[in-house]
């Protein structure tokens, strides 16, 4: 199983719902105008310390841009589905809808990254891998912990808003991430 494809298949899920939702969005008077887009978090195993039954969640979320009331941050909406992958090849990914409403939670501040933190946020294909890998196994087994542990701790850093709604769903990964 390539976490790529399945990758592919839960944006696919999730953009057709999407379409739905995004139907429904009142555009509000010009200067609460917000352009909202979804976005899909990073994957999460389902059990922690992994229990080898192969299952990951994503989330997803709204991200939106009000340009006269945000230049440097971001609007972030509370999540609206999750996604279940089973990677273990068995089932093909499963969406669940949390709510049919977009509700702005905060406000996220964005920054530019450092040259370190680019090359962490090019590590997803490979910390999703071992996610996928991991998540078939009931141990912690031969993983790059720390190189786990460096992209879902900036994910946290620069995703807090976020971060803050997934945890709860995922307390024992977060508090082995360190950030949590």
């Amino acid at each position: 199983m390539d976490p790529k494809d399945v990758r592919k298949q839960v944006e696919a899920l999730v953009e057709a719902e999407w379409q739905k939702l995004a139907a429904a969005v009142p555009t509000g008077p010009p200067e609460q105008f917000v352009v909202w887009r979804y976005a899909i978090s990073p994957g999460f195993p389902a059990a922690w310390p992994p229990d080898g039954k192969g299952q990951l969640y994503y989330y997803a979320y709204a991200r939106g841009f009000s340009p006269r009331r945000l230049a440097d941050a971001e609007l972030v909406g509370a999540l609206w589905a999750r996604v279940t992958v089973d990677a273990n090849g068995c089932a093909a990914p499963h969406l669940e809808i949390l709510t049919r409403q977009i509700k702005e939670i905060g406000i996220q501040g964005v920054r530019p990254l450092r040259a370190e933190e680019i090359a962490v946020v090019k590590s997803d294909d490979a910390v999703e891998a071992q996610l996928y890998k991991l998540s078939r196994q009931a141990t912690h087994g031969n993983i790059d912990a720390p190189a786990i542990q460096r992209y879902f701790s900036l994910w946290c850093e620069t995703s807090g808003t976020l971060a803050e709604q997934i945890r709860p769903y995922h307390k024992e990964f977060f508090r082995w991430l360190g950030c949590g």
